[in-house]
C-alpha cells in the first residue's frame, strides 16, 4: 500500500476513508481476526503509517477523527523509488508506458472545451 501512494501528487491530500477503501479494493488490507471488519483493519494500518511519519494529518472532522492525509515529500520520493516500474504517474503525452506497469495515475493539464 505504501508504494501505491506514489501515484498521488506530492501536494495532494486524500480523504482517509477513500484511501482505506482503495487499499481494501486492491487487497492490501487483511483482517487480524474474524470479528474485525476490513474498514477497521484498514484504519489500523493507516493509523500505523501516520504514527510512523509516512503521512501528515491535514485535517480532522467535527468529531476529532482524521479526515484528510498527505504523504510527506521525502516519503513520497521513497514510495516512487519502491514502486519501480509497476506504478507510473503520467504527467504528459510524451510519457511512455511499458508492459510491466500495473497501475497508472493520470495528471495531465489540458484545455477543455465544452
Amino acid at each position: 500500500c505504501f508504494a501505491y501512494c506514489s501515484l498521488f501528487l506530492k501536494e495532494w491530500s486524500v480523504f482517509k476513508d477513500d484511501l482505506i477503501r482503495i487499499f481494501i479494493a486492491l487487497g492490501y488490507v487483511k483482517k487480524e481476526n474474524e470479528n474485525q471488519s476490513l474498514i477497521d483493519a484498514g484504519e489500523e494500518c493507516l493509523l500505523s503509517l501516520v504514527k510512523r511519519g509516512f503521512f501528515h494529518v491535514v485535517s480532522f472532522d467535527e468529531f476529532g477523527c482524521i479526515s484528510k492525509l498527505r504523504m510527506h515529500d521525502l516519503i513520497h520520493d521513497l514510495a516512487i523509488s519502491i514502486a519501480g516500474c509497476k506504478l507510473k504517474m503520467v504527467e504528459s503525452k510524451e510519457d511512455e508506458l511499458d508492459d510491466r506497469i500495473r497501475h497508472v495515475s493520470l495528471s495531465i493539464e489540458a484545455d477543455i472545451c465544452l
